[in-house]
């Protein structure tokens, strides 16, 4: 795969900069379904125990995070939508890196490879997280475990209420706000992600947009929408930095 134009790279963040190998067994989702409804029984009135986890398991199963089926019931009750869904997304999220990392504090597990790679990547390649998790409360406190804090501050991180909420595997929404802020083309950019519909909506979207799949799989043939398959993040980047850069190759084209 030819990465030497590459100026731009968006990176899912969950699954992709850290593995869940350290958290095998644990509940995670769980957790988070029992989060959010604990949140919800606090903010929408006359919602009992057993329909906010009904809520959040669906929410969960449908669209990849516990908060989104519960738009019905707070248009109902004629609540702020934004303001209650982005406090049901932001306790489950804060709430939940308390808990985990409390009982994990290394829950991201050995990331040195990732940290010694991003060192030895071209400075002006441009980096953007677009993720289902919160910047405040998940991404930028997780990224300081991992001591990659200095590549992204807040701007670059597109936590899931920038970009209403809306599933990756349903919309791209979240690529289009990533290539828009950081001024590039689709051809310019590559998407890496470890969640296959993810990446297939992205480049159906976007033709041009190189994606790139991390998975432990090995492939005789790539699945639709992928371009490039890799074990893990920093493989990646360090097949991105051996790239031979623009200018060499415009250099060599010359010489020819």
């Amino acid at each position: 795969m030819d990465f030497s134009d590459i100026s731009g790279v968006i990176w899912d963040f969950d699954g992709v900069f850290y593995s869940y190998d350290v958290l095998k067994g644990f509940d995670f989702f769980n957790l988070a379904d029992e989060f959010t409804a604990k949140a919800a029984i606090w903010s929408i009135p006359g919602l009992d125990r057993d329909e906010a986890l009904r809520l959040s398991r669906l929410s969960h199963s449908v669209h990849e995070n516990p908060v989104e089926s519960y738009t019905d019931i707070i248009r109902e009750k004629e609540l702020p939508e934004d303001l209650v869904k982005l406090y049901l997304f932001n306790y489950y999220q804060r709430t939940l890196f308390d808990y985990v990392s409390g009982v994990y504090p290394h829950f991201t597990g050995d990331t040195s490879a990732l940290v010694d790679a991003f060192g030895h990547s071209d400075p002006n390649l441009r980096h953007m997280i677009v993720s289902h998790s919160s910047e405040p409360f998940w991404i930028s406190p997780t990224l300081k475990i991992i001591g990659l804090s200095n590549y992204f501050p807040p701007e670059t991180i597109l936590g899931h209420e920038e970009y209403g909420f809306e599933s990756k595997k349903d919309s791209a929404r979240g690529v289009e706000q990533a290539l828009t802020t950081m001024q590039l083309h689709p051809s310019q950019a590559v998407f890496i992600e470890d969640n296959l519909p993810n990446l297939q909506r992205a480049k159906k979207a976007f033709p041009e947009l190189r994606t790139v799949l991390v998975s432990g799989r090995e492939f005789e043939t790539l699945p639709d929408g992928v371009d490039y398959v890799v074990s893990n993040a920093a493989e990646f980047l360090e097949t991105l930095n051996a790239a031979p850069k623009p200018q060499a190759v415009a250099q060599q084209k010359m010489a020819l």
